[in-house]
């Protein structure tokens, strides 16, 4: 399965650096009245993004973290 028109045989993909993955770690909180849960989660942040764009995604995932935390 070929993602946003990556398939080896297009043309336009000859000259694209080898996608790559950062993996960053985020604590998570075992809320009241849960079970425990893993003490981390983990995401592959796609090298493509810019720093900017990365903080920004980790971001995100941190404030929907804390929200579930507080639900």
């Amino acid at each position: 399965m070929s993602i946003d028109n990556e398939s080896p045989s297009c043309k336009h993909n000859n000259s694209k650096p080898p996608v790559t993955y950062e993996r960053i770690t985020i604590a998570f909180p075992t809320p009241p009245g849960v079970k425990p849960l893993q003490p981390s989660i983990f995401f592959d942040i796609d090298n493509r993004f810019n720093t900017q764009q990365k903080i920004r995604i980790r971001e995100m995932i941190l404030e929907v973290i804390s929200y579930w935390n507080q639900h």
